[in-house]
């Protein structure tokens, strides 16, 4: 089905699924208070690494080293086993959509091999390879089951894949670079946001339809990429400078135009990544100072605003005496935000927390 036809569609089951969750959405003019989620005991040993969120406020990702994957639901951290591989090395979630799906990899000890797995109620499904040989993991699965994976070739050029109902299918990269394609993000109409290798250097690219687009970069850069997209087609990424590295500005990307989206207190300087974005257009990311790299702050961009994150948490949370929030990565429609930080009662340590905004 042609993108627009099925756009169309979406966002009339979208418009009716917002309209239905209103009093748990965002509320656009209001600047949002948090509520804050230790996500897994407070225990340097049993540490949940939270890799995504989806809008039931469930998240997948890794517990403890050397990993094991898990959900994380209600409070609860469930443990992804398959018990028809044998005891494995490692394993880890990197996905889940909103039907409670996970994707993830895991090593099997037995033979060391690396199995690429879709976790459906409760079955794990051997995803198979894109070819023999090949290295990487699946790094998004959307609700209609697509899954996004990246792989590298044996040159280390990056390479990125599409998998649906057992057939994997490559994204093109942009013509005349250096035919790197690495993408990050999937939404739930298979348009695919990323970067790939052109003649003038890595730029954000999109895929959808067939073909792909190459979005450009902001001034003052030489190079961008895409870290997300939401259901409406809009991107967010970096546009930063690829000689020097002393600039990385956030950027977002709709109806063919990118603009710059801004950066705490006005200062270009400093790595500043625009990491996700809801379907109702608030984006989360970080900063990072260039001059101090123990320096990181969580942000929130909504109504042409940004928030640095820690000041929004409510003052009477029980958490907020202890905790410093450090990056932002993943924002739901429900305006729910995954990030990490450090608890002062257990220092050099960073732990997973779901952001939850209270009216």
């Amino acid at each position: 089905m042609n993108t627009g036809v099925l756009r169309l569609f979406g966002f009339l089951v979208l418009a009716c699924t917002l309209q239905a969750a209103n009093a748990q959405g965002p509320h656009q003019n209001v600047t949002p208070r948090y509520k804050l989620t230790l996500l897994g005991p407070l225990d340097p040993a049993e540490i949940f690494y939270a890799a995504d969120l989806n809008n039931r406020g469930e998240l997948a990702g890794t517990v403890s080293f050397p990993g094991r994957a898990a959900l994380w639901r209600k409070g609860q951290i469930i443990e992804l086993v398959d018990p028809t591989v044998g005891p494995f090395l490692s394993s880890a979630a990197s996905s889940l959509n909103d039907r409670g799906d996970v994707v993830g990899q895991m090593t099997v000890l037995s033979d060391l091999t690396i199995r690429w797995f879709f976790w459906h109620r409760g079955e794990f499904i051997d995803m198979g390879l894109p070819f023999p040989g090949s290295a990487g993991s699946p790094t998004h699965i959307n609700n209609r089951r697509q899954i996004l994976f990246r792989s590298a070739t044996e040159s280390g050029v990056a390479r990125s894949y599409v998998w649906e109902r057992g057939t994997f299918t490559a994204l093109e990269p942009p013509p005349g670079g250096d035919g790197s394609a690495a993408a990050n993000a999937l939404n739930d109409f298979g348009e695919v946001a990323g970067a790939g290798g052109t003649a003038n250097g890595n730029r954000a690219v999109l895929w959808r339809d067939g073909t792909v687009e190459v979005l450009g970069v902001l001034p003052n850069t030489d190079a961008s990429r895409a870290e997300d997209i939401n259901n409406r087609g809009v991107v967010v990424g970096e546009s930063y400078d690829s000689i020097f590295g002393v600039i990385e500005l956030p950027f977002v990307w709709r109806d063919g135009k990118m603009a710059a989206l801004p950066t705490l207190n006005g200062l270009p300087e400093g790595l500043t990544e625009a990491r996700s974005i809801n379907d109702w257009g608030q984006i989360v990311g970080h900063v990072t100072s260039f001059m101090d790299n123990e320096f990181f702050a969580p942000l929130l961009w909504q109504n042409g605003a940004v928030f640095e994150l820690n000041t929004l948490v409510r003052d009477d949370d029980p958490l907020k005496p202890f905790v410093r929030l450090r990056t932002a990565t993943v924002i739901n429609d429900r305006g729910q935000i995954q990030a990490s930080g450090q608890d002062s009662r257990v220092p050099d340590v960073h732990f997973a927390y779901l952001l939850t905004p209270v009216l």
